[in-house]
């Protein structure tokens, strides 16, 4: 018989072993850095390995050549998201489906949110960082409306030629 010989038996048992770790750390059970859940509505990273999360399209575009035109769109994207009050672009053209999904849980969510939020009057950009990656990073704070006052971090990322808010994070606390 083939297993009669001790070698060979044991080599079979650590091949057959080391073949069963490879194909069970194969198998996940989600709790890879790539699902890690983030609170809904404050949600945000500065991590750009966080925009590739699954459900959200990797970027294909590139920033423009000239710093200043990433910065001019990303703060109409923002001042339309902030101070508008249009929910085909606040839930739709200006925003990811990740943030729509991790802020309001879908469109229709966000629909009714909008409807009974106010929007801040204006809004002053204090900082842009554009990542060579299709990322951008911004500082902002709003007037009126919910955030009043307060420092907003702002995530985009650039999808087919316009900057879309991936993530918001303000030091407004939740609850009552």
């Amino acid at each position: 018989m083939l297993l009669t010989n001790p070698h060979l038996a044991r080599r079979l048992g650590i091949a057959s072993l080391l073949a069963l770790t490879l194909l069970v750390s194969g198998c996940g059970d989600g709790d890879g850095a790539e699902d890690a859940t983030v609170p809904a509505v404050t949600a945000g990273t500065t991590d750009p390995a966080e925009a590739t999360a699954p459900g959200t399209a990797v970027p294909e575009d590139e920033p423009a050549s000239d710093p200043k035109s990433d910065e001019d769109q990303i703060k109409r994207t923002l001042e339309q998201v902030i101070t508008g009050n249009d929910p085909d672009l606040v839930c739709g053209e200006l925003v990811t489906e990740r943030y729509l999904r991790r802020s309001y849980g879908d469109v229709s969510g966000c629909v009714s949110a909008q409807a009974q939020v106010r929007t801040a009057k204006r809004m002053k950009l204090h900082q842009v960082v554009v990542l060579p990656d299709s990322i951008a990073q911004a500082v902002i704070r709003p007037t009126g409306g919910i955030y009043d006052g307060n420092t907003l971090r702002a995530e985009l990322v650039l999808d087919a030629g316009t900057w879309k808010v991936d993530s918001l994070r303000s030091n407004v606390p939740v609850g009552p």
